[in-house]
């Protein structure tokens, strides 16, 4: 039986941004990005057109919370 999402997939029923698990990040991390793209709206390729900045926004606020935990260690 395939998992819920292959079958969603198949029916063509987009339900957020794209698996962000090829990039390699931490899943912590990785699922902080894939929130963030979804909280702006960036499901498809049509909706990050001209709006990088927008996609690098979701980069940074997806590590702003590392960057917390590395300024709190100097307290």
């Amino acid at each position: 039986m395939l998992p819920p999402y292959e079958t969603d997939v198949s029916l063509g029923i987009i339900l957020g941004p794209p698996d962000v698990c090829a990039l390699g990040l931490p899943d912590e991390v990785a699922v902080r990005l894939h929130n963030e793209l979804f909280n702006r709206g960036l499901i498809t390729s049509k909706d990050i057109k001209g709006r990088a900045q927008e996609v690098f926004a979701a980069i940074q606020a997806a590590y702003r919370v590392d960057t917390a935990a590395v300024l709190s260690l100097y307290e």
